[in-house]
């Protein structure tokens, strides 16, 4: 807004600010949720792929947690269900 001259550089500093303190007051994050992040991370049709082709038998387990970032088979399975897959 400050760039566009829709506010004075009082006002900006102002409003700035205001929202550091708005955001001290907020509680702290917990983490994040791990499957939601994935799909950020590298990306859900990425992750879709790697795990259908996993499941097919078209690539190892070993390359698909190298590929999504994780080591357990446990996280793999809970992966595929939050896909809406089977394994």
């Amino acid at each position: 807004m400050y760039d566009a001259g829709g506010l004075t550089r009082e006002r900006f500093w102002e409003a700035y600010d205001a929202e550091v303190e708005r955001l001290k007051t907020l509680p702290a994050a917990s983490g994040g949720h791990f499957y939601l992040t994935l799909g950020a991370r590298v990306g859900k049709r990425f992750s879709r792929a790697v795990v259908t082709s996993t499941i097919e038998g078209r690539s190892s387990l070993t390359d698909a947690f190298r590929l999504l970032g994780f080591k357990k088979m446990s996280t793999f399975r809970s992966l595929s269900q939050e896909l809406g897959m089977r394994f």
